[in-house]
């Protein structure tokens, strides 16, 4: 096994984290031939890594090298390898991953783009030509129609998490030391790259949505919500949740709209509504 080290975070021991970490990659690798590869890669020569398990509060995931030093997440994780390894200099790639964490991700995102820098561009009428939804809802006798930016909600497995920064080892070895120092000047291709090549391919071996941004995730979307109405120069966006799916509706009038269907909707404060919503979205 490529693991040259296996450490368990705070209250779990060494044993309980081999124990995660070997039952994660035996599921990624039985379900995923693009996750046996990688599996493969790492397992052949000498490319050895160490795994940090980490307690469920430690909500995030990292591969961590001697490189990694400014990000807040890098950070983070150095903290974290410095408690548990009792080391200051980093030998060789670490990955901490944490097998109770749920990642919330939304893929299928269309009508906004997200920047490299995370920023939020509004698509033009031409850009999202082709996929453009429309909420249509009733309002004072007449049939109103909006913009909706939507995006299908999923719950990343735990061992796709971990092969998500698996990935990123096998960038490390397949690049090089010296040329992945220079990769980390420009962050968001390398995990564009990861995308492509390890995550997105096992997402679709699992039949499960495909991140087309690495920053398609909950935290990033809350974001979205707010720089998407102040783009489109509105007070306020609201958010339509189904239990698959996430529409950001561009309308100022549904703020004012008690109605929705047969849901209320308070003026300031939006619940998420259920799939019976009788709005009807096309």
């Amino acid at each position: 096994m490529p693991v040259a080290g296996l450490y368990g975070a705070k209250g779990i021991s060494s044993k309980e984290a081999e124990k995660r970490f070997n039952e994660a990659v035996n599921l990624a690798t039985k379900s995923s031939d693009t996750a046996k590869k990688i599996w493969g890669y790492l397992s052949s020569g000498n490319r050895m890594f160490d795994v940090i398990v980490l307690w469920r509060d430690m909500c995030f995931g990292q591969m961590l090298t001697e490189y990694d030093k400014t990000s807040d997440d890098a950070k983070r994780a150095r903290d974290c390898y410095e408690k548990v390894i009792k080391k200051k200099k980093i030998e060789r790639p670490v990955v901490l991953w944490n097998p109770d964490y749920i990642f919330v991700y939304y893929g299928d995102v269309k009508g906004v783009t997200l920047l490299d820098n995370g920023d939020v561009r509004v698509k033009t009428a031409k850009e999202r030509a082709g996929e453009e939804y429309i909420l249509r809802y009733e309002w004072l006798n007449d049939t109103h129609k909006v913009c909706v930016v939507q995006a299908t909600r999923g719950d990343m497995p735990r061992e796709i998490t971990l092969f998500h920064e698996l990935g990123h080892v096998r960038q490390y070895f397949e690049e090089g030391a010296k040329i992945w120092n220079e990769m980390l000047n420009n962050v968001a291709n390398i995990e564009k790259k990861n995308l492509e090549d390890h995550e997105n391919p096992i997402c679709k071996e699992y039949g499960i949505p495909v991140r087309k941004h690495y920053k398609h995730q909950k935290a990033c979307f809350k974001d979205i919500a707010k720089k998407y109405s102040i783009a489109k120069k509105i007070q306020k966006a609201c958010r339509i949740s189904t239990s698959r799916s996430m529409r950001l509706v561009d309308d100022y009038r549904l703020r004012k709209c008690r109605t929705v269907g047969d849901h209320e909707i308070a003026e300031e404060n939006f619940p998420d509504l259920t799939s019976q919503m009788k709005s009807e979205l096309r």
